[in-house]
């Protein structure tokens, strides 16, 4: 051993321990001098034990690195520490020659290259994925959390390229991708997109710490290794995201979900599994007992889904589980049955022979079937009740008679018992749906205001029952009671959007108390620096032109004409409000967008309007944008103003706020 080199390390060494004695950042982690010393003794004889070539690189670095681990040395310090050590010895050897000097350098940096080594696989044996906050498993986060144990393992035992074919190789996560029971959950494209954005990043993540790994790039694979453990965290909250926005609207997204899945090609089928009768039960279980019970029959529900991605399903109200199935109900309805027979016979073992009867009911649904949301779900609701009352177990019905009983529930249904409680009630709340600017961006240009009744803690949409409320003379009441409840929100309003549209009806301004409620909402909101926008249809506006001038002149409101396009207008008054600057907004015919795709006299009709509004210099709103092939068509017209489910399903104001916040 060159005797230069042996005093060039023992001198460093001694300046070292003064160093690591004055730096507050390196004696934080030792308690005396004494430690320090013992420290960099150790230190030192692993250095010769490598100079000398008894001891190979790589185990030295590891001895080294597990010492200061031990004292608590995260990577940067004990790095800059050894280059330190690398430059005092290298500057005392400065008369040796360039060859020793390199070979000097050269196990210096070996020495850095596997210390970083043994960091990564400290910080991957301690890494671990972030709880998902659902309360239920989910087949995504559980393939993750697989693929992302199974890829730390790789690393761990030195297989780097089988990490990167993990990596690459991620069928069963596109499978879980795929699956009906994530599908029916991702209905919002925008937080849908983002977690796909979020999963690809990760795996880019993924991969480039294994290739680096591959090739030895130990150092720049550790400051890696905090990247994937972000992406990771931030995959699995884009996934929570989902989650809470399903949760918070759980049937209406499902039923929104069969109703356009029900029209592609392939059987399908929908049920309602449920317990006859929950009242009475409940004068034979305790509540605890009962929870349970609904507990369980959820969990043989899930045994079953979790086996098939073709299924999925969500507890209804009432603790019904309403499911889909892209299968005919011939191979969907035994597997039912079968976990129907299993939950009796657990509940038969805990509680004797009380045998909480079950019913299935639902609908075969042929491909292309033609049904709305509100026709589903009244359909099993209904098909439940007949099954109860006529003492069957089962009750599954074919087309012919389903198109027959929608029929028949759409006129049973016009009794109005429930929502004339509901408004007397007060049970009103609004949900807020955006209009996008540029939505790539996700510029809100505008939140629209839309009624919702709540029936039993669940969010009904009003648009449900709009007719009715218009026959039986309740469309004022829910109209002053939506301006009553939007008033409630406006100082929260401005962190989110600057606009907000609100629909009423020409009855309801016909009211003086509504035109007062409205007025008082409308100055508020400007108050706090948001834009009213009262939104009418065309034929509403020619109902009420001296209406419409007396709020302006009191509020100084805006307007927006909705469904534009549909035959009543006066271009005249339309022209007359824009030079006003009252004029706010042209919304198109919805039926217009949806006939976008296949109809060249629509996308001819929305050319000629949206050049009207560009005229006017007001914006041209497109609704119903309700798939991507809609949005890029609206796109290549050059409308820039959209909304629909594809871009955002309506919302409480609270999930719009964090959308916002977390875009």
């Amino acid at each position: 051993m060159n005797p230069e080199v042996v005093k060039a390390v023992v001198d460093s060494i001694t300046y070292m321990e003064e160093f690591y004695s004055k730096d507050p950042v390196i004696r934080r982690f030792f308690s005396s001098d004494i430690e320090i010393s013992r420290l960099l003794g150790l230190t030192e004889h692993l250095i010769f034990q490598v100079i000398r070539g008894e001891k190979d690189v790589k185990s030295a670095a590891v001895e080294l690195a597990s010492d200061y681990i031990e004292k608590g040395f995260s990577y940067i310090p004990l790095a800059n520490c050894i280059d330190r050590l690398k430059n005092e010895v290298i500057f005392r050897i400065s008369s040796q020659s360039f060859e020793i000097q390199e070979k000097v350098r050269d196990i210096f940096d070996e020495i850095k290259k596997h210390i970083a080594k043994a960091y990564i696989m400290k910080e991957l044996s301690l890494m671990d994925v972030e709880e998902l906050k659902i309360g239920e498993v989910d087949l995504l986060y559980t393939k993750i959390l697989q693929w992302i144990y199974d890829f730390k393992e790789l690393l761990i035992s030195g297989r780097y390229n089988e990490a990167i074919t993990n990596v690459l190789a991620q069928g069963e996560i596109n499978e879980a991708f795929e699956n009906i029971d994530y599908r029916v959950r991702c209905i919002n494209f925008i937080l849908c997109e983002r977690l796909k954005r979020s999963y690809k990043e990760l795996q880019n993540s993924a991969r480039d710490i294994a290739y680096l790994m591959s090739e030895s790039e130990y150092e720049t694979a550790y400051f890696m290794i905090s990247d994937l453990k972000e992406k990771l965290n931030i995959f699995i909250r884009n996934l929570e995201k989902i989650h809470i926005v399903f949760t918070e609207d759980a049937e209406n997204i499902f039923f929104h979900f069969v109703s356009q899945d029900a029209a592609t090609p392939g059987e399908k089928t929908l049920l309602i599994v449920g317990f006859k009768n929950l009242l009475a039960l409940s004068s034979v279980y305790t509540k605890k007992e009962l929870d349970e019970l609904i507990e369980k029959l959820k969990s043989h529900i899930h045994r079953l889904v979790s086996k098939k991605k073709n299924i999925t399903f969500v507890k209804g109200a009432g603790g019904d589980f309403l499911i889909y199935a892209r299968e005919c109900v011939e191979d969907v309805a035994p597997l039912i049955r079968h976990e129907i027979d299993r939950f009796y016979r657990e509940v038969n073992e805990a509680h004797g022979t009380i045998k909480p009867g079950i019913i299935m009911a639902g609908l075969k649904l042929e491909p292309f079937s033609n049904i709305s949301d509100d026709e589903a779900r009244k359909s099993l609701y209904h098909l439940k009740s007949e099954a109860i009352k006529t003492g069957k177990a089962e009750l599954i019905l074919d087309k012919e008679k389903r198109i027959s009983l929608i029929e028949e529930i759409n006129k049973r249904y016009r009794n109005l018992k429930l929502i004339s409680e509901v408004l007397a009630e007060e049970s009103v709340d609004v949900h807020f749906q955006p209009i996008f600017r540029q939505w790539e961006q996700r510029e809100f240009y505008c939140l629209e205001v839309l009624a919702r009744l709540v029936v039993g803690g669940k969010y009904v949409p009003a648009g449900v029952f709009i007719d009715l409320l218009h026959e039986i003379d309740l469309i004022e009441k829910l109209d002053r009671l939506v301006a009553r409840k939007l008033l409630s929100y406006s100082r929260h309003l401005p962190k989110v959007c600057s606009r907000v549209s609100i629909n009423a009806s020409p009855r309801s301004l016909k009211s003086d108390s509504f035109r007062e409620e409205l007025i008082r909402t409308c100055s508020t909101l400007m108050e706090n620096g948001v834009i009213p926008i009262i939104e009418l249809t065309e034929q509403s506006f020619l109902e009420s032109f001296d209406t419409i001038s007396q709020l302006s002149a009191k509020c100084n409101v805006k307007f927006g004409v909705d469904d534009f396009g549909t035959g009543y207008s006066s271009l005249k008054m339309v022209v007359d409000l824009a030079e006003n600057g009252l004029l706010e907004m042209l919304k198109l015919d919805g039926s217009l967008v949806k006939q976008l795709p296949s109809s060249k006299k629509a996308e001819k009709i929305i050319r000629i309007l949206l050049n009207i509004s560009q005229e006017l210099g007001v914006a041209c709103v497109a609704e119903f944008v309700e798939n991507e092939e809609i949005s890029k068509r609206l796109r290549d017209i050059g409308v820039e103003y959209m909304q629909g489910y594809y871009l955002a399903m309506p919302g409480h104001l609270t999930t719009i706020m964090a959308r916002s916040l977390s875009a």
